[in-house]
C-alpha cells in the first residue's frame, strides 16, 4: 500500500490511497516501505514541512503529493490535476452563483457528471467494450482498449467531488 501526507487543521497525517505500483521514474520505486522513501524523501518532506510557515503548508504538501504520485505513473499526474483543477473551478462558479439556486444546482450537476464520467470511463470502459463485442459479435475484431486503472482514481475522484458538494452546502470556502 502506498500513502502520502496530509494535514488538516494543523495536524499532519499519513492517509492511505491504494496499492504501489512498481514502476518508477528512473528504475527507484517509491513506495512506502522502500528505503528511498523511509531515508530520503519521507524525511526531506517533514523538514520541509516544519521549516515552512503555516500559511503555506498546505502548498507544500499538495506540490510533494503530486511529486509522489507522479514518480510511479507520471502520466497518470495530468489525470489528477485535470480533476482537482476542474473541481475547484466548479467551486468557483458554484460561489459566484451562489444566490441564483438553478444556475448553482446544474454546475453541481455538471461536476458529479464529469467527475463519475472521469471514474466510470477509467474503471468500466473495458467491461464495456468486452460486453458489447459479446452482444455484438461483428465487434470483436476490434481490439479491447485496455485502459490502464489510474492509482487511487477513485480516492481523488470522490475527495475532489466532495469538495465541490462541500462548497455547494456552504460547509467549505473555495
Amino acid at each position: 500500500n502506498w500513502f502520502y501526507l496530509t494535514a488538516f487543521r494543523g495536524t499532519l497525517s499519513l492517509i492511505m490511497v491504494g496499492t504501489a505500483r512498481h514502476k518508477s521514474i528512473g528504475g527507484i520505486p517509491l513506495v512506502f516501505s522502500s528505503n528511498i522513501f523511509l531515508f530520503f524523501y519521507l524525511p526531506t518532506v517533514l523538514a520541509l514541512y516544519y521549516l515552512t510557515p503555516r500559511r503555506y503548508r498546505n502548498t507544500l504538501l499538495f506540490l510533494v503529493n503530486l511529486v509522489f504520485y507522479g514518480w510511479g505513473e507520471p502520466v497518470f499526474l495530468l489525470l489528477m490535476l485535470f480533476s482537482i483543477l476542474s473541481n475547484y473551478a466548479y467551486g468557483l462558479l458554484i460561489q459566484r452563483y451562489r444566490r441564483q439556486v438553478r444556475a448553482k444546482r446544474m454546475v453541481l450537476v455538471a461536476s458529479v457528471v464529469v467527475n463519475l464520467g472521469l471514474l466510470g470511463f477509467f474503471k468500466y470502459a473495458d467491461f464495456i467494450a468486452g460486453m458489447m463485442q459479446v452482444v455484438f459479435p461483428f465487434l470483436r475484431t476490434v481490439p479491447l482498449p485496455a485502459i490502464p486503472l489510474p492509482i487511487g482514481i477513485s480516492f481523488y475522484v470522490f475527495q475532489t467531488m466532495s469538495y465541490t458538494i462541500d462548497v455547494y452546502r456552504g460547509d467549505a470556502p473555495v
